[in-house]
């Protein structure tokens, strides 16, 4: 389905780019664009020249509409047998995963007066199913790159078997190269882990900011052992899309406790005499650490316990000093500074941000903490921040050369990712129709619809407001 995109002159030429819907099932995200649109709309009608943004705007509400039309139904529960496999979290997960054919074309559901049906003649148990973000090209390279191969590759060119590249990743990769944006917000949602603790995934504001991709450097992981006989001792297999090191100060980062204590750890001991018992003390606590860490799902209680122990041991023995983590994160400061206003407005306005602690000064949450193992391929967020630059790039084949004048070169852009507290919309649109006011009442009384819930109303107006003022409206 072609994309629908709104385009908004600024009082700057520079771009700022709003995505939503990368996964179709966090239709509350979807939403959260929807009312950004409202606000835009209203003040340019009152006011064309006050009421135009600082940045050109693009905003992208539904980047896969299908996909948010299925999640939508699966809410309602009005399916048939074929949509309800659909909606099991074995197969799309209502929306969040785009099915493909077993040859790798990609499945368009249809749509016909409002709902949702499998193509005819299609069966739901041959499909395969693909995550949507994870489709772009290895950091530092263009949409050239992938437009000779399959589909997404690893970062030696090694294509990702059975994932093609799918249209609206394509499409949206050309809007990115033809307009440069110079900064970028993809708008998700996230349920609420049974423990909201620093390091695990939570519903806040985070930014992956701009930084230099390196394909060796990004794999010094601190939770996996170097030498590759321990890693397979301890059953932990790198990732070769693994950024993090890369894009953050691990070991000062607050939002990577356990990740940053191990890295210090692993510092302090880098020079010391291996065969000594207490380097080697340290170092069990440390693979133990390490084995615990990439067996966890929910949270990392276990491994932050280890880890704590391990660093008890080295400060009683090895004259170990910790690091105090802190947000004010040099290398990242300006771009961390956006994300956390954003945060802050959104939470003044009613918005729950819990992932970035903003109750603890200096030491908020504006990095998105590490998750259990993902599906293979790079993100928006590793891809959008990095320069691609002419020349022979960091990443991919060793002797790929990105061209003078291919038309995917351009400057980093941070991107903002705003996770939505929780999957539900409010009822405020149907089928993308304003259907109440920025009050959350009804635009027409006399018309009988759906209850629409004002409290989720309000709160996902926040994010907007948030956004639109902080992300839009503010210069860098």
């Amino acid at each position: 389905m072609p994309l629908t995109a709104h385009f908004f002159e600024g009082k700057s030429p520079d771009v700022a780019l709003v995505i939503a819907g990368v996964h179709g099932s966090e239709v509350s995200g979807i939403e959260v664009a929807q009312w950004i649109l409202v606000k835009l709309y209203r003040r340019i009608n009152a006011d064309r020249e006050k009421g135009r943004p600082h940045y050109t705007t693009i905003i992208i509400p539904e980047l896969f509409p299908d996909q948010a039309a299925l999640a939508r139904q699966c809410s309602r529960r009005d399916v048939d047998p074929q949509l309800q496999t659909l909606c099991d979290d074995n197969h799309s997960r209502g929306g969040r995963y785009i099915p493909v054919s077993q040859r790798g074309q990609r499945i368009v559901l249809s749509q016909t007066r409002g709902r949702t049906s499998v193509p005819a003649g299609d069966n739901v148990s041959n499909y395969k199913f693909i995550e949507p973000n994870r489709q772009f090209p290895p950091p530092a390279l263009p949409l050239s790159y992938l437009n000779r191969r399959p589909g997404p590759t690893f970062p030696d060119g090694t294509p990702i078997p059975g994932v093609p590249l799918l249209d609206e990743t394509r499409w949206l990769l050309q809007f990115i190269e033809f307009y440069k944006p110079k900064r970028i917000a993809s708008v998700h949602a996230h349920s609420i882990p049974n423990v909201i603790e620093k390091g695990t995934d939570a519903p806040g504001i985070f930014v992956d900011p701009r930084y230099k991709y390196d394909k060796r450097g990004c794999l010094n992981d601190p939770m996996v052992p170097t030498d590759p006989q321990k890693q397979r001792e301890l059953g932990i297999k790198p990732n070769p899309f693994e950024t993090n090191p890369c894009k953050f100060d691990l070991a000062k980062d607050p939002a990577f406790p356990v990740i940053g204590l191990i890295k210090q750890l692993n510092d302090t001991i880098a020079n010391m005499n291996k065969d000594d018992p207490k380097v080697q003390n340290v170092r069990n606590l440390i693979e133990q650490t390490q084995k615990l860490f990439a067996g966890e799902k929910e949270n990392h209680a276990e491994s932050r316990a280890k880890a704590e122990e391990a660093a008890n041991e080295a400060e009683r023995n090895l004259n170990f000093r910790r690091v105090r983590p802190t947000s004010d994160i040099a290398r990242t400061r300006d771009n961390d500074r956006l994300a956390l206003e954003i945060a802050r407005m959104a939470q003044t306005e009613g918005a729950r941000v819990p992932g970035n602690w903003l109750g603890e000064m200096g030491r908020e949450v504006m990095h998105y903490a590490k998750s259990a193992a993902t599906r293979p391929g790079f993100s928006l967020g590793d891809w959008g921040p990095v320069d691609v630059k002419s020349g022979t790039a960091p990443s991919g084949p060793p002797v790929y050369s990105v061209p003078d004048k291919d038309p995917g070169i351009r400057d980093g852009a941070p991107v903002i990712t705003v996770e939505v507290y929780q999957y539900p919309e409010s009822g405020a649109f149907r089928d993308g129709v304003q259907i109440v006011d920025e009050d959350c009442k009804p635009l027409d009384p006399k018309q009988f619809g759906p209850i629409v819930n004002v409290p989720r109303c309000k709160e996902l107006q926040a994010y907007a407001k948030a956004l639109l003022t902080i992300f839009l409206d503010r210069p860098a």
